[in-house]
């Protein structure tokens, strides 16, 4: 639990910058690249439901863990 509390936060810190590129893609009307925004903004939503913890075997390995984090 404690791991997916951390894992849940680097991705709400990884959203911050997004969110003003969305934003300024989105005034700019470049669609294009609010769409590419807008993707990794889904992808990083869905990280904590693709993280499966269970097959890790021990503390090590579970503190050593990261997702693959989606970037644009």
């Amino acid at each position: 639990a404690q791991r997916m509390m951390e894992i849940r936060a680097e991705r709400d810190r990884r959203f911050g910058p997004l969110d003003g590129d969305w934003m300024k893609a989105t005034g700019q009307k470049n669609v294009t690249r609010a769409d590419a925004v807008e993707s990794v903004r889904q992808q990083l939503r869905d990280v904590p439901q693709t993280v499966d913890l269970e097959r890790i075997a021990t503390p090590e390995e579970l503190e050593a863990f990261q997702p693959e984090w989606p970037g644009v």
